[in-house]
């Protein structure tokens, strides 16, 4: 339809056709075949845009009575569709050399370490993990966040966001 829309909007040709009254079955939206020799139309399609009652006079001043068209012109071709070069295939989801943002790379060279420290004032000796990892390449990965569980415990217990490579995760029982 947007097609047919454009080809009729590139059509530019509107005017004015006063005819004989014998002309008022004609009602707006018909098509009709018009010649006029000093424009050079002969058998030029138009489709009636608007009509409206005139009354004229001839030489005489008797009342001549008419309709008065205004019309815009039509071509077959307006409505002609060649798939081969009418339609435009694209693509939805274009191709990119881009990464997706929604799957990112996981960082590499995890290494987990334990060490035993001592707490504050009395606390005691105390069990830490330190993680280390490479960060991700990927342009999209700026936080990171460890999960971790012991293996008896059910469910992963997620630290806090971190932008470092490092993570201590103290006091494990």
């Amino acid at each position: 339809m947007a097609q047919i829309f454009l080809k009729r909007a590139r059509n530019e040709i509107i005017t004015e056709v006063p005819l004989k009254l014998k002309s008022i079955e004609i009602q707006s939206g018909n098509n009709f075949k018009f010649s006029n020799k000093i424009r050079g139309w002969t058998d030029k399609i138009f489709e009636v845009l608007t009509s409206d009652f005139i009354i004229q006079k001839d030489k005489k001043g008797r009342p001549i009575y008419g309709m008065n068209f205004v019309v815009k012109a039509n071509t077959s071709t307006d409505y002609d569709f060649d798939p081969d070069v009418d339609e435009i295939i694209t693509d939805g989801d274009p191709t990119s050399s881009l990464k997706s943002a929604f799957f990112v790379s996981a960082p590499q060279g995890l290494t987990v370490v334990e060490e035993i420290f001592e707490g504050r004032q009395g606390a005691g000796v105390k069990s830490r993990v330190k993680v280390s990892w490479n960060p991700s390449t990927d342009g999209f990965a700026r936080w990171f966040q460890v999960e971790h569980k012991l293996a008896s415990d059910p469910v992963f217990f997620k630290s806090p966001s971190t932008q470092d490579n490092t993570l201590n995760i103290d006091d494990l029982k």
